[in-house]
């Protein structure tokens, strides 16, 4: 009776998961076949590249200013409340 025989590290099948549903395809696949969106990027061009940064500077600021916006509303808060307690408490 034959044993099965068990595949080696080299011989297991490579697949390439959707960055957005994260089902497997074939490495030669171009699309995914389950949502099919490019599973191949295309080198962005200059319009692209301009987005991107100014997609990601938008993103930057939007950090900076809600940590300050954040900052500022919990220092109204403790100001707030350090001025109406009684005065036995810190």
């Amino acid at each position: 009776m034959k044993e099965p025989s068990r595949k080696a590290a080299s011989q297991i099948i490579e697949v390439k998961l959707c960055p957005y549903c994260h089902f497997p395809n074939k490495p030669k696949d171009t699309y995914c076949k389950y949502c099919e969106t490019p599973l191949v990027e295309a080198k962005p061009g200059l319009t692209q590249l301009i987005k991107n940064f100014l997609k990601d500077r938008q993103e930057l600021i939007t950090n900076h200013l809600s940590i300050f916006l954040g900052l500022l509303f919990v220092g109204i808060a403790l100001y707030l409340l350090f001025k109406n307690s009684p005065p036995g408490l810190p």
